[in-house]
């Protein structure tokens, strides 16, 4: 199986994209509007081709767009984002690159939707992630296409999306 290219892939109207998308702005909501203006918090996403997360999530919660930063390793689509001018601080890298250029994370809000199912190198992204970030309190978003490989099941076991009092 070929690589694809992201160019191709809308998600403004997938359903199951849409739905986490609305559990992400209800978290957000619930677990850190409680403790901070909107005006104040962090985040770093993957926006996508059509920044969707960032029409559906951040504008609605009022979340400044200078304060998000977009992660997008495809050339193509970072360009276009930063071409959009939608005010993100737009980086063309992966996640794992920008990681390994920062010291420590100052985030809120850590939105990670990726296209494909969980790799062994994604959780090794989210312990580094943990161990750079400052905060004792975020919001760790991680969301994954399971149905397309069974192999990557036992992988999901070992997850780290639970907050203190294990309530979602």
């Amino acid at each position: 199986m070929g690589y694809v290219s992201q160019l191709s892939k809308r998600y403004e109207s997938d359903w199951a994209k849409s739905k986490a998308r609305t559990l992400l702005r209800e978290m957000i909501k619930k677990h850190s509007l409680d403790y901070k203006k909107a005006q104040n918090l962090k985040v770093l996403c993957f926006p996508g081709i059509d920044a969707a997360e960032i029409f559906e999530v951040y504008d609605p919660l009022g979340i400044p767009r200078h304060n998000i930063i977009g992660i997008e390793r495809e050339p193509e689509i970072s360009s276009k984002l930063s071409d959009m001018g939608l005010g993100i601080k737009v980086v063309p890298s992966t996640l794992d690159d920008y990681l390994k250029s920062q010291s420590e994370l100052d985030l809120d809000v850590i939105s990670l939707d990726y296209t494909g199912p969980i790799t062994s190198d994604q959780l090794e992204v989210l312990t580094d992630i943990r161990n750079k970030t400052k905060k004792s309190r975020f919001i760790l978003h991680h969301a994954n296409l399971m149905k397309r490989d069974r192999l990557s099941y036992p992988l999901y076991s070992t997850g780290y999306g639970y907050t203190d009092d294990n309530k979602y």
